[in-house]
């Protein structure tokens, strides 16, 4: 647990990511049955936010059940809801499927390389490799940041 610093989760995780390079697969985890669902205090931007990282970082997003189309709830039993897909943030589950496709498609998000950083509050995580390279930015503050394309 990096106790809410961004810098100690990501050389955490980065060492660990490094520790399995050929042994398998790293997953995060959005949540499971013993833990809240991230829809509980996140509005759908800020959860698209979070899977932006997710899915952006090495290794495998693990999604629990119903999270794709933002399934509500709080702590054990009423995070295991049923799947009900008739109030599903069609939204969100766009926005999955487009992740999805990215993370599948792209060389850089499957086995490019990391850079991973803090700065002014925003979380950039650079993936690279030899086709090229895919930079996402999350803000995680309430300032706006404004980041120059170059090309």
């Amino acid at each position: 647990d990096a106790g809410g610093n961004i810098n100690r989760f990501l050389g955490q995780y980065l060492e660990r990511y490094e520790d399995t390079t050929n042994l398998g697969y790293i997953s995060l985890l959005t949540c499971n049955h013993d833990t809240i669902r991230p829809s509980f205090s996140l509005d759908s931007t800020e959860l698209k936010l979070a899977y932006a990282f997710l899915f952006t970082m090495p290794g495998v997003p693990f999604l629990y059940y119903g999270d794709e189309i933002g399934t509500e709830g709080f702590c054990d039993p009423f995070n295991r809801g049923f799947f009900d897909w008739s109030r599903a943030n069609s939204s969100l589950k766009e926005y999955f499927k487009y992740m999805a496709k990215l993370k599948n498609t792209s060389t850089q998000l499957q086995t490019g390389s990391v850079n991973a950083y803090e700065k002014d509050n925003v979380l950039f995580v650079e993936r690279i490799d030899k086709n090229g390279k895919i930079t996402a930015a999350v803000n995680c503050g309430n300032t706006e940041y404004f980041i120059e394309n170059k090309k």
